[in-house]
């Protein structure tokens, strides 16, 4: 699953797939992201390895004082 974030500087980012209950799914980039836009992709596998399961997801964006999320369906 394949999602881009823009940023409008560089700064320390947190890019989390967080559950319905509100639980974190997975961490999909921490460290630092320069300025502009940035592919990512989550293999939608928990940090354990297994499969996600279907449901509605939230991508969340931590960055430079900023949190943005955006929801998702994970249809199989």
């Amino acid at each position: 699953m394949g999602f881009a974030v823009v940023l409008a500087r560089e700064s320390m980012a947190t890019v989390d797939v967080i559950d319905a209950a509100g639980r974190r799914a997975a961490t999909v980039f921490s460290g630092t992201l320069p300025a502009g836009e940035h592919a990512l992709r989550w293999d939608a596998r928990t940090p354990d390895g297994r499969a996600a399961a279907p449901g509605i997801y939230h991508v969340r964006l931590r960055a430079g004082g900023l949190e943005e999320s955006r929801t998702f369906s994970l249809v199989r």
